[in-house]
């Protein structure tokens, strides 16, 4: 059985990997750094895809924080608790479907 990848399905998984790329940018792990972006992109590319989420500026701008985040010296400077507060809310959603 193939999940639907429902805008709230991708953005209830884009929070976990976005999880994984403070870590790794946290412990200094260029390579798992590098592969935890890319899979959050890749999310963020589908999202860009779907019809309730294709011109979404929030969505853009997710784009734009995930590709910083990347970077070894960021511009913006956001918390692992704030992701997690932004997050949640789309996963809590989701178990409730």
């Amino acid at each position: 059985m193939k999940t639907t990848r429902t805008s709230l399905f991708l953005m209830a998984n884009l929070g976990p990997e976005v999880a994984r790329v403070l870590s790794a940018k946290e412990k200094n792990k260029a390579d798992l750094l590098g592969s935890a972006v890319d899979r959050a992109r890749n999310i963020i590319a589908e999202l860009k895809k779907l019809p309730d989420t294709k011109n979404n500026t929030e969505i853009d701008i997710l784009d734009d924080v995930v590709n910083d985040l990347g970077k070894k010296n960021s511009i913006y400077e956001i918390s692992s608790e704030e992701f997690t507060s932004y997050f949640l809310p789309f996963a809590m959603r989701l178990t409730r479907v």
